[in-house]
């Protein structure tokens, strides 16, 4: 493990520097191969504006203007904004570290969904519950909403599995999470690419209404998105005024609200599908599938251990699970490949038939969805797309999208695929190993455009180059040339953008569909602030689709759940005042220790002991009640039996051997032998108790004495541990 990743997780701020709390937020994307828990802050609205807006302003509350507050932000530390500009959301942020992964997915727990919390969610939520101050838990939502991993089970297991993810959370954190349906869920792929999109045009800050509400019929300034994962694909974008008339049922009704009002001001048609299956990991899975049956004429003909030829891996190269040998051939892979293409709605196709595969077709796409304009449209491709291209190309993973922004170009990848394809493995192996031993040599050779690899990344680098290419232009319909020489280009025009890019970081944050949800929970939590501030009805922000426009999805809390409870300080408590652009490392380190592992276990001993002690209290007013009303001759003679018992037991202890029995054994630990009840959860000191009574104790002879003190040494040997991993499991 890397040094840094050791170190302490620093928390986050409680309030920003003029006061006003933030707001955070969990979510959790299970994705198929693995979950990664992400957190998001902003600053309160309702703070906000119970801070700076006049309730007898009725100019506000009537004509819904914006406020001009000079409050600025910094937005993804990328740009500095005015927090009530035209048209701004609200400023949502993040840090590198606010983030945990693990692998294997949450759909891996399908058999034994009571494991999910101990072995999964727990891993995840205890680094996250360290950035968050505690102060803050309480009032942060949670959510976890499921991808193509578990869009694959069946519902039983679907179900049985969340249901225990949230019994989990609820009963070991203290998060926000007030309806387990709505913050624990499966969603549809074209959900999530529409956070996906909202996503990306958040980081390109195109969602603004002067952009949105575009009159253009063959641009606008919004950017498609194309997102490769392990179980699925998807793509989002805003068709043009023309496709979106005729396609106006297949489309999502995206409705934001910019800070200053309670109704939507942002509103946009956004075209969002997904294709499931045909993310890498299971297209690989069903090549191989339909590889076989194949394959299965020529093995039979052959002998029945015979090794399968692919195409699509390194020659030489041998998957044992599969009993596949690679063979290395570029063109034969990608005639293998494109049947996976067409899909039941596209059979018949001119472009897509099975006998005469064209370089360039829409095999995905089908009647319904809108067309892609290529002259105006601008496609980026993150996940799978970026993972592909940046290992082919050699491409680093901390520069920014504007500094390879054309680096995509059918003529380069296809050549340096054509080159992985038909490299054996033997020279493929080498020369991954050249670049891990020297990365000065790997990257002068000709042939090295590689990254540093696994061998099951290395050997599948063909096949994933290849299948980038097979969605892009044989199932997309995307241009060789990119766009960039077409008779359409200005020579003047220098800022011409191709029609894809491929992207890992944009304007230096990572790209997430997770950012995309948590954007449109703040914008649904501003503009019901907002409304609640001047008695206005309840807004509808969040999105529908428009073939089912009644079923409405709240970008923030459900309709009939509350939002997330109001800010309070604790008193005496302590936490991080400042913000971000006052953060200073070193004052951080010396004056604060909310970053602390004990800071966070501290609150809840806290709580623990407070609880000790109102118990405590209660027994002893209990006990003097009872000991009162016994009247003064029963407690005159209680106290002498209790002085007279006292005394005579610490004689007879003082002269027993077993004073130097225990004292040899102190630092061990103890456990009764013969302990009968299994209900005695107090073990052997109950027992030590109620074995005896005071007056037999008093009247006892020298061999109840030899009794007592036999009894005594036999209730205690030293322990090999085993009560203390009890009570560790339990």
């Amino acid at each position: 493990m890397d040094i840094k990743e050791k170190r302490k997780q620093e928390q986050g701020p409680v309030k920003n520097s003029e006061g006003i709390p933030y707001n955070y937020i969990i979510i959790i994307d299970a994705g198929s191969k693995g979950s990664r828990a992400y957190i998001y802050n902003w600053l309160d609205a309702k703070t906000i504006y119970s801070k700076t807006i006049d309730d007898d302003r009725e100019d506000l509350k009537k004509k819904n203007l914006n406020l001009n507050l000079n409050l600025n932000l910094k937005f993804f530390k990328r740009i500095d904004v005015n927090l009530f500009n035209d048209n701004q959301l609200p400023a949502v942020g993040t840090e590198s570290k606010w983030f945990k992964k693990i692998k294997p997915g949450l759909s891996t727990f399908n058999k034994q969904p009571k494991d999910s919390g101990n072995h999964h969610i727990k891993y995840l939520l205890e680094s996250v519950s360290k950035i968050i101050p505690i102060l803050q838990h309480n009032r942060t939502p949670i959510f976890l909403h499921a991808t193509a991993g578990l869009r694959l089970l069946p519902p039983e297991e679907q179900k049985n599995l969340l249901n225990q993810v949230c019994k989990y959370i609820l009963k070991n954190y203290k998060f926000y999470l007030p309806d387990c349906s709505s913050h624990i869920n499966i969603i549809d792929g074209d959900v999530e690419g529409l956070y996906g999109w909202i996503a990306l045009n958040y980081l390109m800050d195109s969602l603004e209404i002067s952009k949105l509400n575009h009159n253009n019929e063959k641009s606008h300034s919004t950017y498609g998105l194309l997102d490769m994962g392990g179980g699925s694909t998807q793509i989002s974008f805003q068709p043009n005024a023309s496709e979106e008339t005729a396609h106006s049922n297949a489309l999502f009704n995206l409705q934001l609200a910019s800070l200053g009002h309670s109704e939507p001001d942002l509103n946009v048609n956004v075209f969002a599908s997904s294709f499931l299956g045909y993310g890498l990991t299971q297209a690989r899975e069903t090549y191989i599938e339909r590889l076989k049956k194949i394959k299965q004429i020529e093995i039979e003909k052959i002998e029945n251990n015979a090794l399968i030829s692919d195409s699509c891996l390194p020659k030489g190269y041998l998957d044992q699970t599969n009993s596949i040998i690679g063979s290395g051939n570029f063109s034969d892979c990608m005639q293998l490949i494109y049947p996976l293409l067409i899909t039941s709605e596209t059979p018949n196709s001119s472009s897509c038939l099975l006998t005469d595969p064209q370089d360039i077709s829409s095999c995905l796409l089908s009647d319904d969805i809108p067309s892609l304009n290529f002259s105006s449209e601008k496609f980026i491709g993150v996940s799978g797309y970026w993972d592909a291209v940046s290992h082919l190309l050699n491409i680093d993973k901390n520069v920014n999208m504007g500094d390879y922004g054309n680096a995509y170009s059918y003529e380069s990848f296809s050549l340096e695929t054509e080159k992985i394809c038909n490299m054996p493995w033997q020279e493929l192996d080498r020369l991954n190993n050249n670049y891990k031993i020297n990365k000065k040599n790997s990257e002068t050779s000709s042939n090295a455009a590689l990254k540093d690899l696994t061998d099951e990344e290395l050997a599948d680098l063909c096949f994933r180059s290849s299948w980038i290419l097979s969605i892009l232009h044989r199932g997309l319909g995307f241009p060789k040339a990119n766009g960039l020489d077409t008779a359409e280009s200005n020579d003047n025009d220098t800022q011409r953008i191709a029609p894809f890019r491929v992207a890992d970081k944009i304007h230096g944050s990572e790209f997430t569909w997770t950012l995309g949800r948590a954007v449109l929970y703040s914008s649904g939590e501003a503009a019901l602030a907002y409304a609640e501030k001047y008695g206005l009805s309840k807004p509808k922000i969040g999105y529908y689709h428009n073939s089912s426009p009644n079923l409405f999805v709240y970008g923030a809390e459900v309709d009939g759940v509350s939002p997330r409870p109001v800010f309070t300080e604790r008193q005496n408590a302590h936490y991080d005042d400042h913000d971000d652009d006052n953060n200073d490392d070193d004052n951080d380190n010396e004056n604060d220790d909310d970053d602390d592992d004990d800071d966070d276990s501290m609150w809840d001993s806290i709580d623990d002991i407070h609880k000790g002690y109102t118990s405590l209290i209660l027994l002893v007013i209990l006990l003097l009640i009872v000991y009162f009303m016994l009247g003064s001759t029963k407690r005159t003679l209680i106290i002498k039996a209790i002085k007279k018992t006292l005394n005579n037991a610490l004689k007879k202890f003082k002269k027993s051997p077993v004073i130097r029995t225990i004292t040899e054994k102190l630092g061990g630990s103890y456990r009764r032998i013969n302990n009968s009840s299994s209900n005695n959860k107090n073990g052997d000191i109950e027992m030590a108790v109620t074995d005896f009574e005071l007056n037999e104790i008093e009247g006892s002879s020298s061999d109840a004495r030899d009794n007592i003190d036999k009894t005594v040494d036999e209730t205690f040997v030293i322990s090999d541990g085993e009560e203390e991993e009890e009570e560790e499991d339990n």
